[in-house]
């Protein structure tokens, strides 16, 4: 069973839970797999369902990148949507270059 985690359908709600043990034992099923997903409907949509699998994957895994040296560090800081990094990154060529570089050696760690 799959639901976007609206206010009746919240996994981890305790009547949700309830409601679906008591589902799992009046059925007298094998097994019952409820998995939320991306909000505001978009179950309907494959490619969100998609992400939704994939965020599950990388629950407590935290990217760690290269530092860039100061001053592209401070000029990147307020750039804190991939919009405004690229619109950052036309601006000024060396910031792009700058991050880049940070990323070719992208480390991923359990948080």
């Amino acid at each position: 069973m799959y639901t976007d985690g609206g206010l009746d359908y919240r996994t981890t709600y305790w009547n949700f839970k309830l409601a679906h043990i008591s589902t799992f034992i009046a059925r007298d099923l094998d097994i019952l797999i409820a998995a939320r997903s991306a909000t505001s409907q978009s179950i309907c949509n494959p490619a969100e369902r998609c992400m939704s699998l994939l965020y599950l994957a990388l629950q407590n895994i935290s990217l760690k990148r290269n530092r860039m040296g100061a001053n592209f560090e401070l000029s990147v800081k307020p750039g804190t949507t991939f919009k405004k990094l690229r619109d950052l990154s036309v601006k000024e060529l060396n910031i792009k270059t700058a991050l880049q570089e940070s990323g070719t050696n992208i480390i991923l760690t359990k948080a």
